[in-house]
């Protein structure tokens, strides 16, 4: 008797094997496969009527995918840039599937074939001079929660880094000596170096003089009011938090990337 092969099961090793050890991907991109194939699942089962952990891997086709994706635009709200965002990581898992499951490489391949919806380009914004000014002149470098939103912020303006790339560095990926610069570690674990302005050199040598950790052996260099490492809310409270003090909200889509 032939042995059914659930779909549950090459999911659990894409998430945990294939993406993490093999391709090394960052938690937050391994969350976004994650979130993806849930609302897949979720879905297929009540298409099919049949028990989310007893989904064949052979039923899943590339007309249920595209049924799927018209979903997330139509019931869900979803734009046409995050239906894209879906559409890859399915595909990422499907050409994975195929690989494993000789059997399904016919609809790995037809779902491979789908195409993204177009989507409008957007420019990359920045702050300008007067935001920038506004924005720093607010913040209370007095105390050390000031000094290091200060440092933190003006960071990223510096450096124009992504929210996950200031929450990973340690002390060690920064240099503050005569060739000032920061290691910034990005998607897929690439890695950059950035120079740094003075008035950014500055800022943070401030704060690292004031910079208390819980630990001894915590190495972030941006930490929250208890000594740990600052996540990306408590990042994103601050981007906010600035922008409201300043009326200009904008800075939280300039900033938060």
């Amino acid at each position: 008797m032939k042995q059914k092969i659930y779909l549950s099961h090459y999911i659990r090793l894409f998430l945990i094997q294939f993406l993490s050890n093999e391709r090394g991907l960052s938690e937050n991109t391994i969350l976004a496969y994650r979130d993806a194939l849930k609302l897949l699942l979720k879905y297929c089962a009540q298409y099919l009527k049949i028990k989310i952990d007893k989904l064949p891997c052979d039923r899943i086709d590339d007309q249920i995918v595209r049924k799927f994706l018209d979903y997330l635009q139509q019931h869900r709200g979803c734009t046409a840039s995050t239906r894209n965002a879906r559409l890859a990581a399915l595909k990422t898992f499907f050409y994975y599937l195929g690989c494993e499951v000789p059997h399904c490489l016919d609809n790995s391949q037809r779902i491979s074939a789908i195409a993204p919806k177009k989507t409008a380009h957007k420019m990359v914004d920045f702050l300008d001079p007067d935001e920038l000014k506004a924005i720093m002149d607010s913040i209370d470098a007095t105390s050390r929660n000031g000094i290091r939103d200060k440092a933190l912020l003006l960071l990223m303006h510096n450096t124009g880094a992504r929210v996950q790339e200031i929450v990973d560095i340690k002390l060690d990926d920064l240099r503050l000596d005569a060739a000032s610069q920061i290691k910034l570690t990005g998607k897929g674990k690439k890695q950059r170096v950035c120079p740094l302005w003075q008035d950014t050199i500055e800022v943070l040598n401030a704060y690292i003089v004031v910079r208390k950790p819980k630990l001894e052996d915590e190495h972030h260099l941006f930490l929250n009011d208890r000594g740990e490492s600052i996540t990306r809310f408590g990042i994103r409270y601050i981007i906010k938090k600035y922008g409201t003090i300043t009326q200009k909200k904008a800075i939280f889509n300039k900033l938060w990337k």
